[in-house]
Parts: structure tokens; C-alpha cells; sequence
């Protein structure tokens, strides 16, 4: 499963975050807009389907200063 994360203003740069089970973060995208249109302005990044709930955070960097923002997503089993 793959999920965007859309951006009003374009930043320079973003590196995507999944806390593993130990408490780490592992980096499972690293995007640069630097030199891309103003009209991207979106990362995608994969999701695992593994039922459970994933916490991601997101490092994104602007002109201006660096913004974290943390979220989950909760993957339930498929019911037939």
C-alpha cells in the first residue's frame, strides 16, 4: 500500500520516518525538491500491509526553518 503526503508550499527537502518495534527510526524515503517544478509539491512512501499500527515521522526542511510531524497509520487484517 502506498500513501502521499501533499505539501501547500513546496519544501526543499523530506526524509520519511518508521519507528521499528527496538523504539528507532528508520529512514524509508529521503526526498529533494530542490531544482523540481513548483507544481511538485507530494512524496509517496509505501506503508507495509502487515496488520498493525505504524508510526511514521516526517523531517521536512523550508527556507525558513524544519517542521517534524509524527502520525500513525493503524493496518487491520482484511476480513473476507
Amino acid at each position: 500500500m502506498k500513501k502521499k503526503v501533499y505539501f501547500k508550499k513546496k519544501p526543499l527537502r523530506c526524509t520519511v520516518y518508521e519507528r521499528q518495534k527496538n523504539g528507532n527510526y528508520e529512514i524509508i524515503s529521503d526526498t529533494s525538491f530542490e531544482g523540481k517544478s513548483d507544481y511538485v509539491k507530494n512524496i509517496i512512501f509505501k506503508v507495509p500491509n502487515k496488520p498493525g499500527l505504524h508510526i511514521y515521522s516526517l523531517l521536512v526542511s523550508y527556507p525558513v526553518g524544519e517542521a517534524t510531524y509524527y502520525f500513525s497509520i493503524e493496518v487491520k487484517d482484511k476480513i473476507e
